[in-house]
Order: structure tokens, then sequence, then C-alpha cells
């Protein structure tokens, strides 16, 4: 779509592209392409997946305690709870 109406206006649109892995290779090919297609703008924003998660990263997963408390009020209707504790937090 973007190719489709450049040729109709001064300026191109902003592309944001969205890479699980980018490498060379895949930003040449796609550079590439868009020239081919007349894009003005060959790429704005590049997207990608993080490298690492950082709650995995910068957490011990055994640390973390999660426990869901159910209780049920007068009116029947059900009320949960969820709570997160930490050990390497906690006295």
């Amino acid at each position: 779509m973007a190719a489709a109406r450049g040729a109709f206006i001064d300026k191109s649109q902003s592309l944001n592209i969205h890479m699980d892995q980018p490498n060379f290779g895949k930003l040449t090919s796609l550079h590439f392409y868009t020239w081919t297609k007349g894009l003005k703008t060959g790429m704005y924003y590049l997207r990608s997946r993080a490298a690492s998660d950082a709650i995995k990263f910068t957490m011990d997963q055994s640390s973390i305690k999660v426990r869901f408390i159910f209780s049920c009020a007068p009116s029947l209707h059900v009320k949960c709870r969820l709570e997160l504790t930490f050990s390497s937090c906690s006295d």
C-alpha cells in the first residue's frame, strides 16, 4: 500500500518494520526491495524482539512465589486476590 500511494504524494509515509531477528542480510534485502518498489523512505523505525526477558534475566525464578486467594462473599460473588511474594525481598 505504501508503494502504491508513494507516487502520488510529495513525501513518503513512515515505514515501520517488525522483524524477529534482524541481521545484515535481511536489512539489505529489505532496503533493496523498498528501493525497487519506489519507496522514498526505506525504513523509519525497526522494531525487533528483546534479546532477553528482563524478569527472567534479573530475578531468580525460584524466589518468586505466587499465591491465589479465593473467598466467597455473603452475596455469593467470588472474590479473587493475587499475591506475589519475592523471597529475596522478605525477611
